[in-house]
């Protein structure tokens, strides 16, 4: 019987079996690959949670010693920004939205992300027109550094509360 299957001139089979194996090795692979969207929420969840813990080690660890952006910010003024923000706020919860994220490489992404700054927890969006919060875009760029993700890169600007109502 296996003959039949790998004898000269019946090739057919022995290519579908190759075809077969090759597609289930190619889905198996595409499993381990995490989506942009995913990545992106697991890191602002890191910060949301670095914030309200107000731990400056938890956000240093999040920011690569290679963090640059174009005002000429490194890896100690992006730390040291936001240590003076939690430093100034007696009380400060952040509530994120993320927009959009996409893969640049298999060790790189970019996403863009609405943040509100406020000195009293926010559980949805619904609650902001409530409350007085400090809105900013931001757009990130993560590199994936020893197994973490960690900016490499940011850009922000204030953003508006109609900025989160419209998403």
């Amino acid at each position: 019987m296996f003959e039949r299957f790998f004898c000269v001139g019946k090739t057919f089979p022995l290519f579908l079996i190759i075809g077969l194996f090759t597609g289930v090795l190619i889905v198996q692979s595409c499993k381990h690959q995490t989506p942009p969207e995913m990545i992106a929420q697991g890191f602002l969840d890191q910060v949301n949670t670095a914030v309200a813990d107000r731990s400056i080690r938890a956000m240093n660890e999040l920011v690569s010693p290679d963090y640059h952006d174009t005002n000429n910010r490194n890896h100690r003024d992006v730390v040291g920004l936001g240590s003076a923000y939690l430093i100034r706020s007696k009380s400060l919860h952040l509530f994120t939205d993320l927009v959009s994220a996409q893969s640049i490489s298999d060790t790189s992404i970019q996403f863009r992300t609405l943040a509100a700054f406020a000195a009293t927890p926010v559980d949805n969006k619904s609650m902001l027109p409530d409350i007085n919060a400090d809105f900013y875009w931001f757009n990130i760029e993560l590199i994936k550094e020893n197994g973490d993700w960690k900016v490499v890169s940011a850009a922000w600007q204030q953003a508006m509360l109609e900025d989160f109502l419209q998403q």
